[in-house]
């Protein structure tokens, strides 16, 4: 069996430096709605921000899911607000420096 595979895409890796200005205002905004900010790495939309060198880095939106993009997945709106909230400390946080 021969499987052929066709790119659809290019998503380069990138980093935020986790010193940034960045990641210290979402770790921030993370603290501000009573949460401890867990840094992971992960492929997200992030990537293609960095590829080109403006620092990105995304962040939960509030509530709980699992199962992410099969049709399983599932989401439950439990804190949900606190990932806009999040967003919001955010902007102000990196705006006001």
């Amino acid at each position: 069996m021969t499987i052929e595979v066709d790119r659809i895409g290019l998503r380069p890796a990138g980093i935020t430096d986790s010193g940034s200005m960045l990641v210290a205002a979402v770790g921030a905004a993370t603290r501000a709605v009573g949460a401890e900010p867990i840094p992971v790495v992960s492929s997200t939309d992030a990537n293609a921000a960095m590829a080109v060198g403006v620092p990105a880095i995304s962040f939960g939106g509030g509530g709980e899911a699992g199962l992410a993009h099969t049709t399983e997945e599932w989401y439950h709106d439990a804190g949900g607000p606190d990932g806009v909230v999040r967003a919001l400390y955010t902007t102000v946080l990196i705006a006001s420096r």
